[in-house]
């Protein structure tokens, strides 16, 4: 027994010693890492050493150039900046310019359900982080929440509604005329207006009257394009726009706008329906138009051609079921357009099913630059 508490005491002193030991070192340690971790501290990461003006441009240049979009969540949503630490973050939520364009639109599969779900709360804090600088952004109806998916007024929409004053660049897809009356009014910045309306047989508003935008609400809106069924009746102040694209209308519908809309630089026309005839009186003069686009949905032949006066027209897309249905046919409208209109053409596209290019160059060979494309019946 007393051999037992003596082997006992021995491995205790020994315990002790290596401890000591072991304690010695651990000093040793400490006392090397100190000055080691005092450089550390004292050092400054030369991205964190940058003045905010300089940090703030870097985000700028992170993200798509206004008036494009970057997305509402994700790696190219400015949130990400305020994720990486407490500074950016400071940084990136004072810089109205990262916050003055938003996509509402586009929403990745992967996130399609959190994205409708955090937009409501999402939006507002986004827009107001944006100062009062104006905004550009895409809105789709169908992104709202299920249970406000048939409100004349939903919460996103309502929120994009009180900001209206700063509107810039905006592009909607709207449920029918209730949304499209509610977001008419008093838009002293806007500049482009893209406007999808869905069609009446894919509304839940079959009726309701559409109320005309003012002349004095847009004072600045230069570029418009317009586009589904419902959106026939919709009256703008045609007279201001430089740039303008009618989607899926017939042709007779165009002819009244167009007669107002005499200050055009770049027009696009997708038409749609049966070959109509129209009067003589109907001829529109586009006198500053240089750039002419017109694609017909379906095989039509509305003619539409033969109404116009572009003698500043410079570039012509067109096609060719819009010119006639044979070759010499097509050859000899677009010859009777460009000498009606007297403009010097310098960019030639034609969307064809059958005719080469070969024969537009033999019949136009002053117009420098041709292009045949195939074409593909849209309906």
């Amino acid at each position: 027994m007393l051999e037992s508490l003596e082997i006992g005491r021995t491995l205790i002193a020994q315990n002790n010693v290596e401890i000591l030991d072991l304690q010695t070192e651990v000093h040793a340690l400490r006392m090397a890492k100190e000055p080691v971790q005092k450089r550390l501290d004292s050092y400054k990461y030369p991205v964190l050493t940058l003045p905010s003006e300089i940090v703030a441009e870097v985000f700028l240049r992170f993200l798509p150039v206004y008036p494009n979009t970057p997305s509402l969540t994700g790696l190219y949503s400015p949130f990400v900046l305020t994720h990486i630490c407490h500074r950016w973050r400071e940084i990136a939520c004072t810089t109205p310019e990262l916050w003055r364009a938003i996509d509402l639109s586009y929403f990745p599969a992967a996130r399609k359900n959190f994205c409708v779900a955090s937009a409501p709360s999402l939006a507002p804090l986004w827009l107001e982080r944006s100062g009062s600088l104006p905004l550009s952004f895409h809105y789709d109806c169908d992104n709202e929440s299920a249970d406000a998916a048939l409100d004349s007024s939903p919460r996103i929409l309502s929120t994009l509604i009180q900001y209206r004053a700063r509107w810039e660049h905006v592009r909607f897809y709207l449920s029918g005329v209730g949304q499209l009356n509610l977001i008419n009014g008093p838009m002293p910045m806007l500049h482009t207006l893209d406007l999808w309306v869905k069609s009446r047989r894919h509304s839940a508003e079959s009726t309701g009257k559409l109320l005309p935008f003012q002349s004095q609400d847009l004072p600045l809106l230069r570029s418009f394009k317009l586009g589904g069924w419902e959106s026939v009746g919709i009256t703008l102040p045609w007279s201001h726009l430089t740039s303008l694209q009618l989607d899926r209308m017939h042709a007779a519908d165009y002819v009244p706008i167009l007669k107002q809309a005499t200050l055009l630089v770049n027009l696009t026309l997708d038409v749609h329906g049966p070959e109509v005839q129209l009067s003589r009186d109907a001829d529109v003069q586009l006198l500053h138009l240089q750039s002419l686009t017109s694609v017909p949905y379906l095989d039509c032949n509305p003619n539409l051609i033969k109404i116009f006066v572009t003698p500043a027209l410079v570039s012509l897309r067109l096609g060719e079921s819009l010119l006639g249905s044979s070759d010499s046919q097509c050859i000899e409208s677009l010859k009777a357009f460009i000498s009606k209109s007297g403009c010097q053409l310098q960019k030639l596209q034609i969307i064809s099913a059958r005719t080469s290019m070969k024969a537009y160059h033999e019949a136009f060979p002053s117009i420098p630059s041709f292009d045949v494309d195939a074409y593909e019946p849209r309906d």
